[in-house]
């Protein structure tokens, strides 16, 4: 098994102490560095910093494995929401079977300052999520201003219902 400090030789009485998975290759704390680390940077990236790091290699595929193998759930607040954020972005999908690695949107939210949740390319998700939370009247929108964010906080309530505050500093100064 790969580790942070190199490969170890487990039996498997020792693996079931430890609760390491079945045919598992990474320890824990292989695993979780690289899921940070794929977080962050591409997966041909990851799989240098882990070698500059750690020396060990985990290679960029398995990097991608693992984050897919991952499940997220989404966290419902606790309480009535009265605030969400929305700010959306494109990311440059790097695709060795097209040349031109097209740009796709995805879309992040926070929720009372406290819950956060991203979707790619799933307007429909980040909707059905929020719809699904308490939504107090009224409740403070915070955006950008530019057109996809605003569309979605239409979907949420009413202009009777909700206090729309433009985030309008990173426009006026990009470059802080």
């Amino acid at each position: 098994m790969k580790s942070l400090v190199g490969v170890l030789e487990i039996r498997q009485s020792q693996a079931e102490r430890l609760g390491v998975k079945a045919y598992s290759r990474l320890s824990g704390g292989l695993e979780k560095a690289n899921l940070r680390l794929s977080a962050n940077e591409s997966f041909q990236d990851a799989e240098d910093d882990i070698v500059a790091l750690t020396g060990m290699r985990v290679g960029h595929s398995t990097q991608q494995r693992l984050v897919g193998r991952q499940s997220f759930e989404s966290a419902e607040a606790k309480q009535g929401v009265s605030e969400v954020s929305i700010d959306g972005g494109k990311v440059r999908l790097r695709d060795l079977l097209e040349s031109d690695s097209p740009w796709r949107d995805y879309k992040a939210v926070r929720v009372e300052g406290i819950y956060y949740n991203a979707f790619f390319q799933d307007n429909d998700s980040l909707i059905d999520y929020l719809s699904a939370q308490r939504l107090l009247s009224p409740l403070v929108c915070l955006g950008d201003g530019h057109a996809g964010v605003w569309n979605l906080f239409t979907q949420l309530t009413t202009v009777e219902t909700r206090w729309e505050i433009l985030d309008w500093y990173r426009d006026v100064f990009p470059s802080m």
